[in-house]
């Protein structure tokens, strides 16, 4: 049993590191871009059982894209990669249509749908929601049940 504990503890802790990895590259990647005095437009998917994907476009004053990076992957594993296939273009005019015409998968084009979204909401002044977090998820989820359970037994 203290082998199976211990086995538990180990992979908690490889994956928080490799976590803290991943993000230290996201960190690199955004602090690049603010040092050459771009902004960035960051689109994420969350795949829960198949690959997710984060964009991050390094905009100019117009937003047009100069240059965009990309991280896609099932795993803690996956670090940002060159994506150029949109330099040169707005990113407040990027659609899926265009995402389908490049036959990026279905995980990147909910990326770079949602840093347009993201890019357009910013502009018109507004704030990007954060989703909720999985313990947040889970505490509505249990005070919904026990509305419920209130509600049925009233």
């Amino acid at each position: 049993m203290f082998v199976i504990i211990l086995l538990f503890v180990a992979a908690f802790l490889l994956q928080y590191a490799l976590t803290f990895l991943q993000m230290q590259s996201f960190t690199k990647v955004y602090k690049e871009y603010r040092y050459e005095g771009w902004r960035a437009a960051i689109g994420k998917f969350k795949g829960a059982v198949r690959a997710g994907a984060i964009v991050m476009f390094a905009i100019d004053k117009d937003g047009v894209i100069v240059k965009g990076t990309a991280m896609q992957g099932v795993t803690i594993l996956a670090r940002f990669r060159s994506f150029d296939r949109f330099n040169g273009r707005n990113v407040g005019d990027l659609s899926e249509q265009d995402c389908r015409d490049l036959k990026l998968s279905s995980s990147m084009t909910r990326a770079v749908v949602d840093a347009n979204r993201n890019y357009l909401t910013i502009m018109s002044g507004e704030e990007v929601p954060m989703p909720p977090s999985p313990m947040q998820k889970a505490g509505n989820f249990l005070t919904g049940g026990f509305r419920r359970l209130r509600k049925s037994s009233s």
